[in-house]
């Protein structure tokens, strides 16, 4: 399992949490996440032998968000 920290400047609200979370919990090995509204990050732990954290950025990217690699 591997933890990953990225930051997407451009989460404004609840809204915006429950679209990354929806998205990226739908990735075969990712295990939980957690959006961090007023860090603007969003925190994954995840099986690397699944997903990578190039997959996690581009889903985010994918919503129209800036993750920050």
């Amino acid at each position: 399992m591997r933890l990953v920290s990225i930051r997407v400047g451009d989460i404004h609200c609840e809204a915006c949490a429950a679209s990354i979370e929806s998205s990226l919990s739908s990735l075969d090995g990712v295990l939980d996440i957690r959006v961090l509204i007023n860090d603007k990050r969003v925190v994954v732990r995840y099986d690397p032998d699944k997903v990578s954290r190039e997959d996690l950025i581009r889903a985010i990217r994918d919503l129209g968000f800036s993750p920050e690699d």
